[in-house]
């Protein structure tokens, strides 16, 4: 493993459960690049600009062009998610998925198809999403992923 890395971990853990704690430190840990937490995302649109004009609607609020995204960009009708880790230079988004030998909201028939939504919007945006339980985050092979995807050696 690589020294810590030059960032310095939050002190106030209160806004990460347990799961994203334990990756926060893995990849401090790792020495690698801070992700930036509660990542922001959005299509700018969710449907192409002439069934705009059909309807009559005004187009984005903030743009003019269909599919146009920034981090914070929002739709007034479009749909926002925010990834529990992301590498933005990287296109990459890293979600926790805790719960899921205990019934817990990611594998239940409702949490998990907006999970689907979530993740294939993410690809649509050019994002690559990793996904990762309890045990690979904490025997390392998370920040295996990660270091490979970022480009960073260990």
């Amino acid at each position: 493993m690589s020294a810590p890395a030059t960032w310095t971990m939050p002190r106030d853990m209160g806004g990460y459960s347990d799961l994203e704690a334990a990756m926060l430190a893995a990849v401090w840990a790792a020495g690698l690049p801070e992700p930036v937490a509660e990542y922001p995302f959005a299509r700018c649109c969710p449907h192409p600009k002439r069934d705009h004009k059909r309807r009559g609607e005004p187009e984005c609020v903030s743009c003019d062009t269909w599919g146009a995204v920034s981090p914070m960009h929002e739709y007034r009708k479009g749909r926002a998610w925010r990834a529990d880790f992301a590498w933005p230079e990287a296109k990459l988004i890293v979600e926790c998925e805790g719960g899921i030998y205990s019934a817990g909201r990611h594998v239940r028939g409702k949490g998990y198809e907006a999970d689907l939504d979530k993740y294939n919007h993410a690809a649509l945006l050019g994002y690559r999403v990793l996904r990762f339980s309890r045990r690979q985050i904490e025997s390392g092979e998370a920040v295996d992923v990660i270091a490979q995807i970022i480009g960073v050696e260990e």
